[in-house]
């Protein structure tokens, strides 16, 4: 960077501008960006966590772990770090049934004879890839064992599921030399990097770091380790059991000592002996203790790991009462923010952090819940080859936005179970048909145990008329006139279930029945779940191809649903000219354009230094204005810092 430009031969700046130009999608062959069958990514999104991504982020923290355990030959220090861990996925693992599921394995006599013996990092290598085989086994039998692809050695799924008496079949003592070294090369190749996790030319690319078949490297595993605590910390119970203090205690004792990560374990081995943390880590007993603990860590690494992070502050960014220095520790320890200060002169920013920490890694109604929020049937016909649009609308049952958004949605046809859309002849001419599949979900929170409405009980009932609704009157979206009724007066919430239900046809004490019973609750929970998986917390809002979200219903939606029509399902023959007319949308650089100008400045012969420049100059004006569109978009879509009502689109 600090090189002039002017001295850089002109194929190096073709080079340069090549590299920043190129689509890491384009840029990478199959070896690394290719995924393998039925393995689960870590989701990039800022998303509360799915199970299977809980799953995979305590695989990768589990198995990178034992991969770079510190000494070759264990001592009681990493024996004990080991069996912290260990009970804290028995005790603390956020799934219920993984929960019970890894303790029965990790207890079976035969996984536990294997862990007591170890005395070496292999041979805990080995215990915890049976570990991993048994579990998958048990509760996914149809999953192949790993490795799977491999003549030096042949597993049987049935070897290694749990029996009823809780043995297994396999012996891990039956292995030849030959077979314990192909799945030891295999376990290697999978979860560690050649130069090891502090070796800086290691670092994947951001592009790499949730794909499914490469090692993880530093920011990897700092994800799933993070993923692994919030989650582990924000479905604790409320009051903590003995155990569960123990347990969550324990676990950072065992990062202080064998985090997989050199630098990192470093790090907070100057930050873990501090005397006001560990007095915070030790007085913990309840959930909320738990998450700020964790929250206070994660700001703490954050800030000195990341000090250009966050701009003003720490997360969550509206917690403007926070700042850096408070997070400075051991530099500046006594400054530091007390977790008790939280109940006290911070007392205001309590709630929002909370509040924020659940949104970002808890579901409501926990792990174990279903996120299948949809009609038991495709509520429209699908034609095989077509183009599909998924249009999934987030509501409560009386937020008068919501109504407002259905009332326009109904008058003026916006949502139907088909779409076509005009292009000009500048944008390739004809029309764009395509099925919509669009499904309501509603929006909730849980409080001890127990699903609440932003709008009180009532709305609760509307909820689950609505979705009862939904599961019996789907075909052609014929309950969305039950909720557009329903919306009329939201105030009246539920009154108007008789007089709407008789309106449009539809049997009220089969919605009432399903209301009041199991059926509707379990409607209510998945679709609460479903809602808080997607990140959803204001209503109205839209997902498009489970994607593109866009808050309130917005003057231009229609056209917004084109672009998303065109963009999706593209056949091959178009794909060129429809990512064109996207780029008139959207106003940035198609991928087309940026492989022409990436193919024109990659050749020297036709790349003088100065037109480099200039377009080099362009690419990063048009980096910049994207960027600058998009902080401008987020910045609206938060509250006035002073405190100003929101705009009415939204609730």
């Amino acid at each position: 960077v600090a090189v002039p430009f002017a001295m850089l031969p002109v194929a190096a700046v073709g080079v340069i501008i090549s590299i920043i130009l190129a689509d890491p999608a384009l840029a990478c062959n199959d070896t690394i960006c290719g995924t393998i069958p039925g393995e689960v990514k870590l989701d990039k999104r800022d998303f509360p966590p799915s199970e299977n991504v809980v799953g995979r982020a305590s695989w990768t923290f589990l198995h990178a772990t034992a991969a770079y355990l510190p000494v070759a030959q264990l001592q009681a220090k990493e024996k004990i770090a080991l069996g912290y861990i260990v009970n804290a996925f028995s005790y603390m693992y956020p799934s219920a049934k993984g929960q019970e599921l890894w303790r029965k394995v990790v207890n079976s006599h035969d996984v536990l004879n294997v862990f007591n013996s170890a005395q070496t990092r292999n041979e805990v290598v080995m215990w915890l890839w049976l570990v991993h085989n048994c579990i998958t086994a048990t509760a996914t039998p149809s999953k192949p064992m790993f490795p799977e692809h491999d003549d030096a050695v042949t597993l049987k799924t049935e070897d290694f599921a749990l029996g009823p008496d809780g043995r297994i079949k396999f012996q891990i003592g039956s292995l030849s030399s030959d077979e314990r070294e192909a799945i030891m090369n295999a376990v290697k190749h999978r979860w560690m990097l050649a130069g090891g996790l502090d070796d800086l030319t290691e670092l994947n690319s951001k592009a790499k770091l949730y794909n499914t078949n490469l090692p993880p490297d530093r920011a990897g595993l700092g994800r799933a380790t993070w993923t692994m605590l919030h989650t582990m910390s924000v479905y604790l119970p409320t009051v903590m059991s003995p155990d569960q203090m123990h347990c969550f205690q324990g676990l950072f004792a065992a990062l202080d000592a064998i985090y997989a990560c050199p630098v990192c374990r470093h790090h907070f081995q100057t930050v873990f002996p501090d005397p006001e943390v560990q007095k915070e880590l030790h007085a913990i007993n309840t959930r909320e203790g738990a998450i700020l603990f964790v929250w206070k860590i994660h700001n703490i690494v954050t800030v000195d790991q990341h000090p250009h992070k966050y701009a003003k502050g720490v997360f969550p960014s509206q917690a403007t009462e926070m700042h850096k220095a408070m997070f400075q520790v051991p530099q500046h320890s006594a400054n530091q923010l007390k977790l008790s200060d939280l109940f006290g002169k911070y007392n205001a920013t309590l709630g929002l952090v909370i509040w924020q920490v659940e949104m970002r890694w808890k579901i409501v109604g926990g792990l174990d819940v279903s996120l299948n929020d949809f009609a038991p049937a495709p509520p429209c016909k699908y034609t095989e080859g077509t183009r599909l649009l998924r249009v999934d609308m987030f509501v409560m049952a009386m937020c008068p936005f919501c109504a407002k958004a259905m009332r326009k949605i109904e008058k003026e046809k916006l949502l139907g179970c088909s779409m076509t859309c005009d292009r000009t002849p500048e944008q390739g001419g004809g029309t764009v048909t395509g099925t919509v599949e669009f499904t309501i979900h509603y929006v909730g929170m849980e409080r001890n145990n127990s699903l609440v409405a932003l709008h009180g009980p009532n709305e609760l009932i509307g909820d689950k008329l609505e979705l009862c609704a939904r599961q019996y009157y789907y075909e052609d979206l014929h309950y969305l006139k039950f909720v557009s009724c329903m919306d009329g007066n939201v105030t009246a919430m539920p009154t108007l279930g008789p007089e709407c239900a008789k309106k449009h046809g539809m049997d009220f004490d089969k919605l009432k029945t399903c209301a009041m019973s199991d059926e509707g609750t379990k409607l209510l929970t998945t679709s609460f779940a479903f809602s808080s998986s997607r990140g959803v917390d204001m209503t109205p809002t839209f997902m498009l191809n489970d994607h593109k979200k866009v808050l309130g219903l917005k003057k231009n939606f229609t056209a917004i649903m084109c672009q998303e029509l065109i963009l999706h399902n593209m056949p091959k023959d178009r794909n060129e000219q429809d990512r064109e007319w996207l780029t008139e949308m959207t106003g940035g650089p198609s991928k087309s354009e940026m492989g022409r100008f990436t193919q024109y400045l990659t050749t020297p012969m036709v790349c003088g230094a100065a037109g480099c420049f200039i377009l080099l100059g362009l690419v990063a004006f048009w980096k910049w204005r994207t960027k600058a569109q998009k902080r401008e978009e987020m910045q609206s879509l938060l509250p006035s810092r002073h405190g100003h009502a929101r705009p009415a689109n939204r609730n």
